[in-house]
């Protein structure tokens, strides 16, 4: 099959994940390549020819079962249901085909002038774009495949990022920074939550050492007695002694005769 048999345009295609400026190296990390995803709307006439010819180019390399192999996927088909894309709404209801080259595509804008910076071109902008389908046969697997040649910018539209917007991800918050209705307890470091609970413990056992000490008993002492009380003794002592001393010594004690 000839090379101008297997070429085509796609038109009004949304171009998603353009990678026309600079080469990314490709899943297999084989080789450098440009390339960019096509969102494709079923009622284009173009995209009737695409699959028309994905079936040709099938069919000149696997023979006249092909058509049947693409269906039980036996044989990988270029064009893909949007829908399986469940994480981009752009998908939704489309179908979209992955094309690629090792070759720089030119780009250019509706009166065919060179487009030079990459920001012109983004994802989400409608595109003419010029294609090669090929067969391929390898260790991957068979199938048909859709090369990369030139593109056409129409027009631009809402941006095709692959990523939630900020007003998914986040909700509003109040002037202080909190979510209305909801109290949000600012999380304390476990190093330094360690630090205050041994401080605490530290703090416990200084007290607790303080009223040891407080409710001690003191030790006793003994009492003495009161000097006076002595003298009195001694005064009593000398009284008797001399009490004593008057009445003289015993008398003898003389027996009666017989």
């Amino acid at each position: 099959m000839r090379y101008e048999d297997r070429t085509m345009m796609i038109r009004n295609a949304r171009i998603a994940y353009p990678h026309l400026f600079e080469p990314r190296m490709n899943q297999n990390k084989t080789a450098e390549e440009y390339s960019c995803a096509l969102i494709l709307d079923p009622d284009e006439p173009s995209t009737e020819k695409l699959l028309e010819l994905v079936e040709k180019v099938a069919i000149d390399r696997f023979g006249p079962k092909a058509p049947r192999l693409l269906e039980n996927k036996r044989l990988k088909h270029p064009v893909h249901d949007g829908d399986e894309k469940e994480d981009d709404e752009a998908f939704a209801g489309k179908y979209y085909v992955n094309c690629k080259s090792r070759r720089q595509p030119e780009v250019v804008d509706q009166s065919v002038q060179p487009i030079l910076d990459p920001d012109e071109v983004f994802g989400g902008c409608y595109v003419n774009v010029t294609v090669g389908l090929y067969a391929y046969d390898q260790e991957g697997g068979k199938g048909v495949g859709v090369g990369l040649n030139n593109v056409q910018l129409i027009e631009k539209g809402d941006r095709i990022t692959g990523a939630k917007s900020a007003a998914e991800e986040f909700e509003a918050l109040d002037d202080e920074g909190k979510k209305p209705g909801r109290t949000v307890v600012a999380k304390v470091p476990r190093k330094v939550k360690a630090k205050a609970k041994y401080e605490e413990e530290e703090e416990i056992e200084d007290s607790e050492e303080f009223e040891e000490e407080e409710e001690a008993p003191k030790p006793k002492t003994k009492a003495r007695r009161p000097a006076k009380a002595k003298e009195v003794e001694d005064e009593d002592g000398e009284e008797e002694e001399e009490e004593e001393e008057a009445k003289g010594p015993p008398r003898p004690r003389f027996r009666r005769g017989k």
